[in-house]
């Protein structure tokens, strides 16, 4: 199944691309950063829906699949340790 029709909101491929269009270091530190800015620009209601579909990612063990999604949109700093730190930053905010 595409990631489109399991993730058809597609949250954190937005999320991605947003991150890489506001030089963020993809750290710990980079991603509760990048958390502020998408809170500002997209609301805690969307956060929320972003956290959502992380879990979702994450419990169907998808979350590499998204590494992919790094390649079409020429995002180098995406691979495994990137997308864990990544994951674990959104789901844990609160």
């Amino acid at each position: 199944m595409k990631l489109e029709d399991k993730y058809p909101d597609a949250y954190f491929e937005h999320w991605l691309v947003m991150l890489s269009t506001m030089n963020v270091e993809f750290s710990k530190k980079g991603f509760e950063e990048q958390i502020e800015n998408y809170l500002n620009f997209e609301g805690k209601e969307e956060m929320k829906k972003l956290q959502n579909e992380v879990v979702m990612i994450v419990d169907s063990e998808d979350l590499m699949v998204f590494k992919e999604v790094g390649k079409r949109f020429d995002i180098k700093d995406v691979n495994e340790q990137t997308l864990k730190i990544m994951a674990d930053v959104i789901i844990d905010w609160n």
